[in-house]
């Protein structure tokens, strides 16, 4: 896989003093980057067509060809329907799903969000409000793409590995 070829997509529940929200992400394969997030109160169509649209500005802003890219998913019906389906082809992205009831076919997001609810869950359980735990979402977010280091990408955070990776292309 190359870089921006294959974009992992997912949905989990971050719970906070008052309920939970729904944060819907997507993982680019190689650098392990979030190129698209958001956090909401319902897991629905409108959250992740959301994040899809902010995963292609991303790719179209590097100059990405989107009819090369993948969008890999679960089969849950926010992912199957057509307002996302069709947000996809519509740029000619291809989509690849996981098995049903299969999270092991999605194992960079489980792994994320698993990581993600380790590091921060007691962080986002204090919170008291609903916009308070979506700042805090973002704030983890952030530092995950601009500061935590990956083993994966040789202990570069996604967006120096990115800038690298780039510069070499050019080069």
């Amino acid at each position: 896989i190359g870089l921006f070829e294959v974009v992992f997509s997912d949905i989990t529940e971050i719970r906070f003093a008052q309920g939970r929200v729904y944060l819907a992400a997507s993982l680019e394969a190689v650098s392990k980057r979030l190129i698209g997030h958001s956090a909401s109160r319902s897991p629905d169509s409108n959250l992740v067509v959301g994040v899809c649209r902010q995963a292609k500005a991303y790719l179209k802003k590097l100059g990405v060809n989107l009819s090369g890219v993948i969008f890999h998913q679960d089969q849950g019906s926010v992912y199957t329907g057509y307002e996302y389906a069709g947000y996809l082809v519509r740029d000619s992205i291809k989509i690849s799903y996981s098995r049903i009831a299969t999270p092991s076919d999605n194992p960079d997001m489980e792994s994320f969000f698993g990581r993600l609810k380790d590091e921060w869950g007691d962080v986002f359980a204090a919170a008291q409000t609903e916009s308070e735990v979506i700042e805090l979402i973002n704030k983890a977010l952030s530092y995950y793409n601009e500061r935590r280091r990956h083993s994966a990408i040789n202990y570069f955070a996604p967006d120096e590995f990115i800038k690298r990776e780039l510069a070499a292309a050019t080069a």
